[in-house]
């Protein structure tokens, strides 16, 4: 079904500036001869093409993102078949090899817990299984802050423990740690997140 775009005088073109994109729509043309109209003109069918694109918003190099805090991946869609889902994927040494992270819907935002592997090289990748987009350049996955200043003071049936509070984004508590040398620590209790004393 056809209706009315737009009434215009003696020409022989006309321009629809509110068609929508990715929109399929039929053209027809009357005369209009002392307000009769004539019928139809052959119909002719259009639609404004936008061609599927996909590019990393975020990380998109130079973010210094700490490992263990939730980051919100980002990214831009556009297109007239884009995809509904994409693959998010992460490398830790420049595009050398890729972790996958999720499959999820493609609407331009993931939260991305981050993971605790150190580096200076990071990068994010997106790919709808056609298109494919990279950081542009590495951002760096800071390691979480060890405790500082921690001493011990033995007494004549126990040790006590003292270090400075961390301000750490994203503290949830302490892990104590104690062995017979530094390297053969194992664990032994956690603590609240508002201790700095055991």
């Amino acid at each position: 079904n056809l209706t009315s775009l737009k009434t215009v005088g003696v020409t022989t073109s006309s321009v629809d500036t509110d068609a929508l994109a990715c929109t399929n729509y039929y053209y027809a043309v009357r005369t209009i001869a002392n307000a009769t109209l004539s019928p139809n003109s052959n119909s002719t069918s259009a639609h404004i093409v936008v061609p599927n694109n996909l590019a990393v918003l975020s990380p998109n190099g130079g973010e210094i993102w700490q490992a263990g805090i939730p980051q919100h991946i980002t990214w831009i869609s556009t297109g007239c078949t884009r995809p509904s889902t994409v693959t998010i994927e992460y490398s830790t040494n420049n595009g050398v090899s890729w972790t996958p992270i999720t499959t999820t819907a493609n609407n331009g935002s993931y939260t991305w817990l981050l993971p605790n592997i150190p580096t200076s090289v990071a990068l994010v990748r997106v790919h709808d299984g056609s298109l494919q987009d990279n950081s542009n350049s590495s951002f760096t996955i800071a390691p979480i802050p060890a405790p500082t200043a921690l001493s011990a003071t033995p007494s004549d049936v126990s040790v006590g423990l003292h270090w400075t509070a961390s301000t750490v984004a994203g503290l949830s508590g302490y892990a104590v740690y104690r062995g017979a040398t530094s390297g053969s620590l194992s664990l032994l209790t956690t603590l609240a997140s508002t201790a700095t004393t055991y």
